[in-house]
């Protein structure tokens, strides 16, 4: 992160304190942390509030951390040259809760609002990014889908899904991204379940691994297929109409879009491929960014797709699943997932035609 985009930022969460009437807002979810400073604000990867807050007041933004953590955030998270000034107490002292975080840095004046109180306010202005946020997730992208790929196309029968999300973990951690999310299934667990945390189950013929990778608090998705020989015939038919289903997501998703709308969409794919009801049994994805899922779209969302936003949709019927992280531009909406270096399938939609990840056989 440079000074320009921080600058953006402060000014845009300044803007939402005059409306809000607010003398300075403390951010403490690990989201926001990221978004703020471009760095890492977690110690362990589940949970959601940071090590540290950020307090944004009229005339200054502070780190609030203890003794422990603000070295560290300091020499490796946040960039040198932002301005941001330091208020840390001991580890054992209970002082940078929220409510006391005024005093302690001295200046704010007026209320202060926690984050989670702001969260539809914040939201809108965490998922609208910045250019330079763009090229960081374009990188990311391309990074995390390589390595998730390069692993698919590795697979050996025989081996548990532990080993391989250990595989793919370990080949995210050699390009500096956290695996958040690795959900693997081998065979006729792919049949069984949509959220496959991986097992002892050893892989014979049939793999479906997704992940969620995170750098510098931005998060890319993607799944891969892969299979040991060819794949029967009605594997084939069922990815094909999934793929039909992501073509209607990805169509849809353009600027001013309702989220209901692009939901009917998928909707009448599902139908058309004669399987009305399959959309009931797993969630179809919707905004990302600093978290995975910032929106999950359903029938009845009411928001609107805007420029410069990230969408990660992830259909399914029963044995397959398509997923890939996409950029809403003004020109087109870029797959940033997308390697070339698959194999791949043609679809077809509205006139329109993706190439998107078919099922790798070894």
């Amino acid at each position: 992160m440079n000074k320009s985009e921080f600058t953006k930022k402060i000014s845009k969460i300044r803007d939402l304190m005059r409306s809000q009437g607010c003398g300075g807002i403390l951010f403490r979810r690990q989201c926001n942390f990221s978004w703020l400073t471009g760095g890492r604000g977690h110690i362990g990867f589940v949970g959601d509030i940071s090590c540290a807050q950020i307090l944004v007041t009229g005339s200054s933004v502070f780190l609030l951390a203890n003794e422990i953590e603000a070295p560290r955030l300091l020499e490796e998270e946040i960039p040198p040259g932002l301005g941001i000034e330091l208020r840390s107490l001991p580890w054992y002292s209970d002082g940078l809760l929220g409510e006391t975080a005024a005093d302690i840095t001295g200046t704010a004046s007026g209320k202060l609002l926690a984050d989670d109180k702001l969260e539809n306010e914040i939201r809108e202005l965490r998922t609208s990014l910045e250019p330079e946020e763009i090229g960081r997730y374009r990188e990311l992208g391309i990074s995390s889908a390589q390595a998730l790929e390069g692993v698919c196309m590795s697979i050996k029968g025989g081996e548990t899904e532990f080993e391989l999300a250990g595989r793919v973990s370990e080949s995210l951690w050699a390009r500096g991204i956290d695996p958040i999310t690795l959900l693997v299934a081998a065979d006729d667990r792919t049949l069984k379940f949509r959220h496959v945390v991986p097992t002892e189950n050893r892989l014979k013929r049939y793999a479906i691994l997704s992940i969620c990778a995170r750098k510098g608090g931005l998060i890319a998705s993607a799944t891969r297929l892969v299979h040991l020989g060819q794949p029967p015939k009605e594997l084939l038919r069922k990815l094909e109409n999934t793929l039909q289903v992501e073509a209607a997501l990805f169509t849809a998703t353009r600027p001013g879009a309702v989220y209901s709308a692009i939901f009917q969409e998928a909707a009448a794919q599902y139908a058309k491929a004669g399987v009305p009801e399959e959309w009931k049994r797993h969630h179809q994805g919707g905004l990302s960014g600093y978290v995975a899922r910032e929106i999950r779209v359903t029938p009845d969302s009411a928001g609107r797709v805007r420029e410069n936003e990230v969408y990660a949709w992830n259909p399914t019927i029963t044995g397959t699943k398509c997923e890939d992280t996409m950029l809403v531009l003004p020109a087109g909406n870029e797959c940033i997932t997308h390697t070339g270096g698959y194999c791949y399938i043609s679809v077809e939609y509205k006139g329109s035609v993706l190439s998107r990840p078919g099922i790798f056989v070894i």
